[in-house]
């Protein structure tokens, strides 16, 4: 589903335009979902009949869930028989203490080919969350007729964080993983610029600029884990972990 209203308006020295969109989307493996909400505003206004002032706003949250895995692969590399019912089969993965079907324990299910593959997508967890934000500003001052300076600046913000949580597939759950990331990157620019066209005669003109830039980036990435499993099965925080 995709949802989005804009509004957008004027008159002889302003305009804006104004939008925001909401997206849902369910991918073809269960539990794999795609949300984001998205908003847009950006505006442009004459101070004066030579000096224009631009401005925008971009701002995006998504929240992608479980990537989507590819089924048919495990008919191509043998994991499933080509009779395989997907339909039939893919909720018979687990035995009677919790973990995956095991002929170690002489569970029911224990000869279901890919039974590692329903325990990921039903029992596995990865969610992330995306933060974008873009702002920007530039100002155009027409001195004369042959001569424009410009001057602006925007800034890029990037956020993502990541959380997984995996059930332990050994025996009542024994195993298990519980992890967090986040990374960010920021970036700056800024620039200011001069530029000509005159028109000497009819036979000559000059054209050139005089331009500078700032830039800067800055970038940091995180991450904590468990190691060895969890302590106490399927409950999810750090010092949880066995090791």
């Amino acid at each position: 589903t995709n949802t989005h209203i804009a509004v957008q308006g004027g008159n002889e020295k302003t305009t804006f335009y104004t939008s925001v969109s909401y997206k849902y989307a369910q991918g073809t493996t269960p539990r794999n979902t795609f949300e984001r909400l998205s908003l847009l505003a950006k505006a442009s206004h004459h101070i004066t009949k030579n000096v224009i002032l631009e401005a925008s706003f971009d701002f995006a949250n998504s929240t992608p869930r479980n990537a989507q895995k590819n089924i048919g692969e495990g008919f191509a590399d043998g994991t499933f028989p080509r009779e395989y019912d997907v339909n039939k089969y893919k909720t018979l993965y687990k035995g009677t203490h919790g973990g995956m079907a095991s002929g170690t324990y002489g569970d029911l299910y224990r000869s279901v080919p890919g039974k590692g593959v329903w325990w990921d997508i039903y029992e596995d967890n990865y969610q992330q969350k995306e933060t974008s934000v873009r702002p920007t500003l530039d100002l155009t001052y027409n001195i004369l007729p042959w001569l424009t300076f410009k001057i602006g600046a925007n800034y890029n913000y990037y956020y993502i964080r990541g959380e997984e949580k995996d059930l332990g597939s050994g025996y009542a759950n024994e195993g298990g993983y519980y992890g967090l990331s986040s990374s960010t990157k920021e970036q700056t620019n800024a620039y200011i610029s001069a530029i000509v066209n005159k028109q000497l005669n009819k036979d000559f003109e000059v054209h050139g600029f005089l331009r500078g830039e700032y830039f800067n980036q800055t970038a940091q990435y995180n991450s904590a884990g468990t190691s060895g499993g969890l302590v106490v099965p399927g409950q999810y925080f750090l010092t949880n972990s066995k090791n």
